[in-house]
């Protein structure tokens, strides 16, 4: 994004006032081009604090991040200067690889657009601005017009995805109804992926701290993919495609926005406000615009995310109120040597898809595609004709995904 651009969202984001009443989610399903609405959540006003689970995902090697503030940070700023993670860290660790670059794609190409991180097995949290935009009209904006196609990359780094964790395809969208008109009040979005890539990568969680007290006395981390220079010091050039690390403290909060003066760069644009006591890992805002500035999860957003990610929203779509009913089995036997045996459970009538994977993401077969009326199935996986070793069976009925290893040993 240009200077520009970004000057123009500080313009909204600082002049125009949040809604006062509590805001409604909506979806976007990227291939229908079709919006829905989600009832409004329920918020707990008892709790001072909640949050989501977290997940390290498959490999368990976990990176120890620094609970002291940095000896040298960025000019007046709290936080250190940017470093390429990958001069402290593997980049292919826990958190540091739940770092997602956001890659919007134009034609044959793709564009770095964005950063965000996995907050579940099959979303990414980043901006609402990184899924979408509003087109400068004569004397005013359009509304929001969402991205035809967004592309997620786990672990990016030095200009290629991760050989342990492809990149996937965005397949909905979903944000505030607020943000559908120009004034980003509330400029943070779910983006959920065609693969929960989060089962192996593993994902942090969401978290709300009503007590300001609790971003002045702890210490902040930022995984990002800057691109282009930072404002108050245009020679120092970020091409886009590297991840970035940088931590510190916040000395900044003026409600609903919390940050950390004197730095910033494009493309930083929905990196996650992370904090770790390493032994649990949250995020607690989003980073909106290239100056320092995150959107603070408040309780709204919290709770509005909570009932998305637990595939359990109250309202009226047949579809969503259904979630809880589906089900796909652990296989047995599990190892096994050549056949194994799983069952799932549908709830409501639809396409039934099914697919094995190697450990790499690698698809292997189809093993149904199919529409099935609600029921109980059974599926048998003959993998005599494979090599020792796991592999991955997932299935997909509508917003319905889950998947198993297997554990093929001859």
């Amino acid at each position: 994004m240009t200077k520009f651009v970004f000057q123009f969202l500080l313009m909204f984001l600082v002049v125009q006032p949040l809604p006062a009443v509590q805001d409604t989610l909506i979806a976007y399903r990227i291939e229908s081009q079709s919006t829905t609405i989600y009832p409004l959540a329920v918020i707990d006003s008892s709790r001072s604090t909640d949050y989501t689970d977290w997940s390290v995902g498959s490999n368990d090697d976990v990176a120890t991040l620094s609970l002291i503030p940095p000896d040298t940070t960025f000019g007046i700023s709290g936080f250190s200067p940017l470093i390429p993670a990958q001069n402290l860290f593997s980049v292919n660790s826990y958190p540091v690889r739940t770092a997602i670059q956001l890659y919007r794609e134009i034609g044959d190409t793709l564009r770095a657009q964005c950063s965000g991180i996995l907050v579940a097995s099959q979303y990414v949290l980043t901006d609402c601005h990184c899924v979408g935009s509003y087109i400068h009209l004569e004397d005013s904006l359009s509304d929001l017009e969402f991205f035809d196609a967004l592309w997620a990359f786990p672990a990016y780094d030095n200009g290629s995805p991760s050989p342990l964790y492809p990149g996937v395809k965005a397949i909905e969208y979903i944000t505030f109804k607020s943000n559908i008109s120009p004034h980003l009040g509330k400029d943070i979005a779910l983006v959920k992926l065609e693969e929960p890539i989060g089962d192996e990568v593993g994902w942090v969680g969401i978290a709300f701290d009503i007590n300001d007290d609790f971003f002045l006395e702890n210490v902040f981390h930022e995984f990002s993919y800057p691109v282009g220079s930072i404002h108050t010091d245009p020679d120092d050039l970020y091409n886009g495609d590297t991840l970035f690390y940088n931590y510190g403290e916040i000395n900044d909060i003026t409600d609903p926005w919390i940050g950390y003066s004197g730095m910033g760069v494009s493309g930083q644009s929905g990196t996650s406000l992370l904090y770790t006591d390493n032994e649990d890992y949250f995020s607690y805002g989003t980073f909106v615009w290239s100056g320092t500035w995150h959107l603070r999860i408040t309780p709204e957003i919290f709770y509005s995310f909570e009932a998305v990610l637990n595939a359990d929203p109250s309202g009226t779509d047949p579809e969503l109120l259904a979630l809880t009913g589906f089900s796909l089995s652990d296989a047995y036997p599990n190892p096994f040597n050549s056949s194994t045996h799983l069952r799932y459970s549908l709830p409501l009538d639809g396409d039934v898809d099914i697919r094995l994977y190697d450990i790499l993401g690698k698809e292997l077969e189809v093993v149904t595609k199919d529409f099935k009326p609600a029921g109980e199935y059974g599926v048998d996986l003959h993998l005599g004709n494979l090599e020792s070793g796991v592999y991955i069976c997932r299935i997909r009925s509508g917003r319905f995904s889950d998947s198993k290893k297997l554990l093929l040993i001859k």
